[in-house]
């Protein structure tokens, strides 16, 4: 069997929470059944325009619209990418 090594592209764009890429959710699709305890989901997201090159296993933070009960910002929150590379 042959194992194949994959270099993590790098990025020349570094977005942060206080200058993030505001990318357009494509889909966002439940996976799990309805009465289930957990929730899994496939969200899409268009990120075409930002520059950021990823490889599946790598996360992206996501910060949702809005504020928290105590009036600030949410905080990133971290998705696992599981799209091929190859799209």
């Amino acid at each position: 069997m042959e194992v194949k090594k994959y270099s993590i592209p790098e990025s020349t764009t570094v977005y942060k929470p206080k200058a993030p890429f505001m990318a357009r959710v494509i889909s966002n699709t439940e996976l799990t059944e309805k009465n289930s305890s957990e929730e899994v989901r496939n969200i899409i997201l268009d990120v075409s325009n930002s520059g950021i090159h990823y490889i599946e296993g790598q996360s992206i933070g996501i910060i949702p619209p809005g504020e928290r009960k105590a009036g600030k910002a949410h905080k990133a929150r971290l998705y696992s990418i599981a799209s091929a590379r190859t799209g």
